[in-house]
């Protein structure tokens, strides 16, 4: 039997996170041969929906365990991506469960100023939940080494799994090239921001580093993204003629702002697991300039691509000229 694939708890409406990697999975020849349970529109081929999204919180989360209880049965394996939505996978049918751990909840929770009950409350069902199960995966060394700390996996259990994201560095360089050439001395480096916004992302820390800075280049910071902290940041935003900020887009609109810009922030502050940003900003040739955060260092340096820095106001330094030279002269070697 085929094995399933039980995505997160929300749709894929945003770069990021689960869903984008999951969308990436798809693409790996080591799941080409899966089953993935998400909340889609509709169901087709291997994709199978958890229900309607849009229903009353309750009910759609009654409604999704159990379509999980009903689908279950039929494999031999279930990859579980989010206890939330695999929860009745993970009480019902744990023999079969190996679970990709794409972070400490618990340690979100307290960064993103939950109290301290419900921060411990979802250090014990996550501990519970991931005890002795068949296999475990995580998309990074940075948290495989989350996972053997805060819940004991031998480290030997624990496989690294990167997403499958076709990366061109050819079309990467090219792209990067005809952005350079047509920056004249005058001309305004671009950079975009494109992500949840959340306590953890570090998006009001940059804004503020950023106006404490004089560059000497010419810079525009275009934000894209929704989330708790919206508000502040469209505020944030307003105090430093440099930044723009544009709320949510649709897809064809974030491609439109990763085209136009030079380079790809990403100053994530806590709990990086990969970063799958970067990936989005690479097919569109906008360069990474990212925190030392987890496993975002791991994904450069395989690749090959950007530079990341110990914090934010370093990151910022790095707009410029320079860093782009150094890029093209990296991806000619």
């Amino acid at each position: 039997m085929k094995k399933l694939v039980i995505g997160t708890s929300v749709p894929a409406v945003a770069p990021g996170g689960i869903p984008t990697f999951i969308g990436y999975l798809k693409k790996s020849d080591t799941y080409s041969d899966c089953h993935f349970l998400e909340w889609c529109d509709r169901e087709s081929g291997s994709q199978l929906s958890l229900g309607d999204y849009s229903r009353n919180k309750f009910f759609r989360t009654i409604a999704s365990q159990f379509k999980v209880l009903s689908v279950a049965h039929r494999y031999e394996e279930i990859e579980v991506h989010s206890i939330r939505t695999g929860l009745f996978a993970l009480i019902f049918f744990r023999r079969k469960c190996s679970f990709f751990y794409h972070g400490p909840g618990f340690q979100e929770a307290a960064v993103e100023g939950s109290g301290e009950l419900s921060v411990l409350r979802l250090y014990i069902v996550e501990a519970l939940m991931l005890r002795n199960l068949r296999k475990y995966y995580t998309a990074s060394r940075a948290f495989r080494r989350r996972l053997h700390e805060n819940h004991g996996v031998p480290i030997r259990r624990i496989e690294v799994v990167r997403p499958q994201a076709d990366f061109d560095r050819y079309r990467y360089g090219a792209l990067v090239k005809k952005k350079f050439n047509s920056l004249d001395k005058n001309g305004i480096i671009s950079c975009v921001i494109c992500r949840r916004l959340v306590n953890r992302v570090g998006v009001i820390e940059f804004l503020e580093a950023l106006r404490a800075i004089d560059l000497d280049e010419k810079v525009r910071v275009t934000i894209v993204g929704s989330g708790p902290l919206e508000d502040r940041v469209r505020s944030a935003s307003t105090l430093d003629e440099r930044v723009v900020f544009l709320g949510e887009l649709t897809e064809a609109e974030r491609d439109d702002v990763y085209s136009d810009s030079h380079f790809n922030v990403v100053p994530t502050l806590h709990l990086e697991g990969l970063g799958m940003v970067i990936y989005e900003g690479l097919k569109f040739g906008a360069i990474p300039l990212v925190t030392a955060c987890d496993g975002m260092p791991e994904l450069l340096e395989e690749l090959e691509v950007g530079e990341y820095f110990e914090n934010v106001k370093r990151l910022i330094l790095a707009i410029d000229r320079s860093t782009i030279r150094r890029e093209l002269n990296r991806l000619c070697e």
